[in-house]
């Protein structure tokens, strides 16, 4: 039997474990969630497992129904659009207080360094771009400097997981050219053009998403 304090530890790293296997795209939207492989592959009981189920449902990561278990929720064409309306809102608004941070401590020298590294891994293979892809959204938030900000966007990347590496598969090359733009005018301390370059990046990888098959939807 855990402790209360104990149980919410444990249930909280069967969250983390889920959400990060529908974030690299490990769980597919609609797939089937089931306790025993949860408890068996993390070593845990079933009331931390039933915990974190029930906090991943209140937080529309998965969804539940009677007689068909828990399966990661599988988004309507319209919830995507209604997401990435929000996230090149607020992806905007870390661009743009990023730039005006871009000389803090080493802001420039980090930013500088994953442009570069953007540029060298556009022709490498594509799980290596996928993972520095994730990697230069998350140094943007980082140095925006407003973690609420910054988890907020994490949450919405984590939701569209499963659907980024098809994306980023049919627009490398053009991804590539659109985190130049952003970088460039963050360094640039160019608020407003950094807004502009990762809005129109954001609604860029909406419209490849979009093009994927209606079994991908609710």
């Amino acid at each position: 039997m855990y402790e209360p304090s104990t149980q919410r530890s444990a249930a909280s790293q069967v969250v983390a474990h889920v959400k990060e296997s529908i974030r690299t795209g490990r769980l597919a939207p609609g797939q089937r969630l089931l306790e025993s492989e949860l408890t068996s592959r993390l070593g845990m009981s079933r009331g931390p497992v039933r915990e974190a189920l029930a906090q991943l449902q209140v937080e529309g990561f998965i969804d539940v129904a009677p007689h068909r278990g828990a399966r990661v929720h599988q988004m309507s064409r319209a919830e995507m659009v209604d997401l990435f309306q929000v996230r090149a809102l607020l992806a905007g608004e870390a661009a743009k207080l990023a730039a005006a941070r871009i000389d803090e401590g080493d802001n420039r020298a980090r930013l500088t360094a994953e442009l570069a590294r953007q540029r060298a891994l556009a022709m490498n293979d594509l799980n290596a771009y996928h993972l520095a892809n994730v990697d230069f959204h998350t140094l943007i938030d980082e140095i925006c400097g407003n973690r609420l900000l910054a988890s907020m966007l994490d949450q919405l990347q984590t939701r569209v997981g499963p659907f980024m590496g098809f994306a980023r598969g049919r627009g490398r090359e053009r991804g590539v050219v659109e985190h130049a733009a952003i970088a460039e005018a963050i360094l640039a301390g160019d608020g407003p053009a950094a807004a502009r370059s990762m809005r129109r990046h954001v609604n860029a990888t909406l419209q490849l998403i979009m093009e994927l098959p209606q079994t991908w939807f609710e």
